[in-house]
């Protein structure tokens, strides 16, 4: 992960930040012995000018923010659009321009969009979890979340999604507006 991010240094001097390693060595675990295969990489950009993907009526917590990216990945691509809402969250301090107050690290957040295949398909995701900032004290405007993820698709080529719940490990720095999301599905057997 850290070619996305400024590297840490000791990746032992905070506990939040061993909780994410221990995470991400699970994940790479599950990964490698079968349980979990990666699904898609994306890199997604905050966008200030940008719709909103989905209604608050369906979403838990205030609006922070919609915008796009590029998803790529051996099962799924294409182009992502998306909005994220969260709860209690010192991000909605930051993009008012105010210093959270101390101990506000901790926020519920709940993205959905659509994704629009490179091969003409449109699978929908919506995804529940949570997110903390600054796990890494001297870079606290980085964040690190992780969330279920559910898809729902009528392109047959994609069904499968329909039936498949997701893991998503994420990175955003809300300095440059940025995440990188990591989506795992359990194997699919033929």
């Amino acid at each position: 992960m850290g070619d996305f991010w400024v590297a840490i240094e000791d990746e032992n001097t905070h506990p939040c930040v061993e909780s994410k390693a221990m995470s991400m060595d699970t994940i790479q675990r599950n990964v490698e012995t079968g349980l979990l295969i990666p699904l898609f990489e994306a890199r997604l950009q905050y966008q200030s000018d940008m719709e909103v993907m989905v209604s608050a009526e369906t979403r838990e917590g205030i609006l922070v923010g919609s915008g796009d990216g590029r998803v790529s990945g051996d099962l799924l691509n294409g182009k992502a659009r998306w909005s994220i809402y969260a709860g209690n969250c010192a991000y909605v301090f930051v993009r008012a321009g105010v210093e959270p107050p101390p101990g506000q690290d901790l926020c519920t957040v709940h993205p959905a969009g659509v994704i629009a295949t490179d091969d003409g398909a449109e699978v929908w995701f919506d995804a529940r979890g949570y997110g903390l900032r600054g796990a890494d004290q001297s870079h606290s405007h980085l964040w690190v979340l992780t969330m279920a993820v559910q898809f729902s698709t009528t392109d047959q080529r994609y069904q499968w999604l329909n039936t498949t719940l997701g893991v998503v490990v994420s990175e955003f720095d809300e300095q440059a507006s940025r995440a990188l999301w990591r989506a795992f599905v359990p194997k699919v057997e033929s």
